[in-house]
């Protein structure tokens, strides 16, 4: 099943919950959102990382924490926050019904040739909100309410 394929399944599932994975080596955090997990029903995994998106369905049950290990290059942890419920973008969208969903490309790119990186998703609700999850270009997998100034939506091929 594709990413597409994923999110166009959940259209019309309200969103119940979400959480938020992290990175860190020997306690410092190199990915503040490393993964973004948001339950329709059963729970999406996304992320996004500089020109590539991932979304899948992982299962029903609520994801859990990775158990920390090390290796020669250190400590590796991968912390899971639960607690995103005061964070804007999931507040304001939480038990609202998923309506459509368009794919984030590059602002500057011209798409029309196909020569386009996929930087992330936006989730539109019916409630008037959105939920963008996104690569910053550096790295870095951010989350925001509404569009970001550096992206633009490119128009998926279908929705169901």
């Amino acid at each position: 099943m594709t990413g597409a394929d994923v999110l166009n399944r959940i259209v019309g599932q309200r969103l119940s919950d979400a959480a938020i994975q992290s990175f860190k080596i020997d306690d410092r955090i190199v990915d503040e959102v490393n993964v973004v997990y948001l339950r329709f029903g059963d729970w999406i995994h996304i992320t996004c990382d500089d020109g590539y998106s991932s979304v899948r369905s992982v299962s029903s049950e609520k994801p859990e924490e990775i158990t920390p290990f090390q290796t020669d290059s250190g400590f590796f942890q991968y912390p899971l926050n639960t607690h995103v419920h005061s964070i804007p973008a999931f507040a304001n969208c939480l038990g609202a019904e998923l309506l459509s969903w368009t794919e984030l490309v590059d602002k500057d790119e011209n798409t029309d040739l196909n020569f386009y990186d996929s930087l992330g998703i936006r989730l539109h609700f019916g409630n008037g909100q959105s939920i963008s999850v996104y690569s910053d270009r550096k790295d870095d997998t951010c989350i925001c309410e509404g569009l970001p100034n550096n992206v633009k939506e490119k128009v998926p091929l279908r929705h169901t």
